[in-house]
């Protein structure tokens, strides 16, 4: 009885393909790349993400080297505020730069330094990997408002 149900349990698991060898995926959709990957916005010299409250707008004026590389990168932000489309001096800017696809990776801190007519300058902005990285700000405006805070993320493709 042992062998019958045995025999009978192979049989449907052939009939129903358990085992069958899967077919191969398509090569080219195995690994994104920056050209890919629409998680990433192409670099370019005055690019923009809207702050997730909608109170702030950032733009990536510079890169150097731009568009930014794996390693060391100095950008250049200009933070405004939506309402009015004002630059903004005084805020308090904080940076960290991290990959969505390795959430345990660190990277090196990043000085803000404050460098007038609303622009900071973000140094090392520390790539260390090809992939996309999502180098979030978080932004505290005292004079915005009754003090706002709010952060943006900048998604870049290091290749």
């Amino acid at each position: 009885m042992f062998r019958v149900l045995l025999v009978l349990t192979l049989a449907i698991a052939a009939a129903s393909g358990c085992g069958a060898a899967a077919a191969p995926a398509d090569p080219s959709s195995e690994f994104a790349t920056c050209a890919t990957d629409e998680r990433a916005m192409p670099y370019r010299a005055g690019m923009s993400v809207p702050s997730s409250a909608g109170v702030f707008t950032v733009k990536l004026l510079d890169s150097t080297p731009g568009p930014p590389v794996k390693g060391q990168n100095t950008w250049t932000v200009e933070v405004d505020e939506v309402s009015t489309g004002a630059a903004l001096d005084g805020l308090d800017v904080s940076v960290v730069p991290r990959m969505p696809d390795h959430p345990s990776h660190g990277t090196r801190p990043v000085v803000v330094t404050p460098s007038g007519s609303g622009t900071y300058v973000l140094k090392p902005v520390y790539l260390y990997m090809s992939g996309v990285w999502e180098v979030s700000l978080v932004i505290v405006g005292a004079t915005v408002g009754s003090g706002t805070t709010d952060s943006a993320v900048i998604p870049v493709c290091i290749p």
